[in-house]
């Protein structure tokens, strides 16, 4: 649907604009660049890669992946799943 919106309104450097829009959605956050697409959609404005851009950048960042913790494997634990057959 970006692309023929921009199709309609942009003669010759469709591609161009588009390929901004998924090189962005590559770089940053594809989510992002959806809810920044959906959101042009829903103002009814123009969708330009710059435009798009300003909403990603503006937008909340991702949270920080938290440390996890993984906890040693114990081998004699499965050692007993061996010797005794259910």
């Amino acid at each position: 649907m970006a692309y023929d919106q921009i199709k309609g309104r942009l003669n010759g450097s469709t591609n161009k604009e588009y390929l901004k829009i998924l090189h962005l959605a590559a770089r940053e956050n594809e989510t992002a660049v959806d809810a920044a697409l959906g959101q042009l959609f829903d103002q009814g404005a123009f969708i330009t890669a710059s435009a798009v851009t300003d909403l990603v950048a503006s937008g909340p960042k991702p949270s920080k992946v938290q440390d996890i913790v993984i906890n040693p494997v114990v081998l004699s634990d499965y050692d007993h799943l061996l010797e005794d057959p259910c």
